[in-house]
């Protein structure tokens, strides 16, 4: 059986597209530099070390890739598996009471989620989340927060920002509505067989 699609969280993606113009700036500069080094001082050793300083930007960029790329979500069979870079938990589909879509800013906008209103996020204002409402049991929210983060799981909510949101949303009703069919299912054979034994 395939692995299903992961769609990758924006936050970290966000992260790498605002350092990006910093990055080419460094890498560039320092190219520079180390050229003009090496010629005007006819020092081999100069443009080496001005080279070797140009790769810091960039080895940074792809750290900050590599991390965006451990930052998703997957819509398995078990549940809704969320990983971020270390850290991952799994909301098993009969946890979730409901399924909405907002936008980053009608979530974050409000005085009392001030702190979360950074510059990451507020360039994220125009994009939106999947939004999974969680059932009553009161431990589950605080123990998803200690996993995910207060960031991730708001009040009794997990806000998950991917990509190709339409495609994960369809993804996800698939798999709540066979969630649903199945209780459904499992009602009707039990009824078939006591039917069964009434009529022997």
């Amino acid at each position: 059986m395939p692995a299903p699609p992961r769609h990758y969280l924006l936050y970290a993606r966000q992260v790498l597209r605002d350092l990006r113009v910093i990055i080419v700036v460094l890498v560039v500069g320092y190219t520079l530099f180390a050229i003009y080094q090496g010629i005007s001082t006819h020092n081999a050793g100069a443009f080496v070390i001005g080279a070797a300083f140009a790769m810091l930007p960039l080895l940074l960029g792809l750290g900050i890739y590599a991390y965006s790329r451990r930052n998703f979500v997957e819509f398995a069979d078990g549940g809704v598996l969320v990983r971020q870079f270390h850290r991952s938990a799994t909301i098993p589909y009969t946890e979730i009471e409901r399924v909405r879509v907002d936008s980053l800013e009608h979530i974050f906008d409000r005085p009392d989620r001030k702190r979360w209103q950074t510059k990451t996020v507020k360039n994220l204002y125009g994009d939106r989340a999947i939004c999974l409402r969680l059932r009553g049991d009161a431990d589950l929210p605080e123990q998803l927060r200690r996993q995910l983060g207060a960031r991730t799981i708001i009040d009794r909510e997990a806000v998950l920002p991917v990509t190709e949101m339409d495609a994960a949303l369809a993804i996800l009703k698939q798999h709540m509505g066979a969630r649903r069919q199945q209780p459904e299912a499992d009602g009707e054979s039990s009824r078939r067989r006591r039917r069964g034994k009434r009529g022997r």
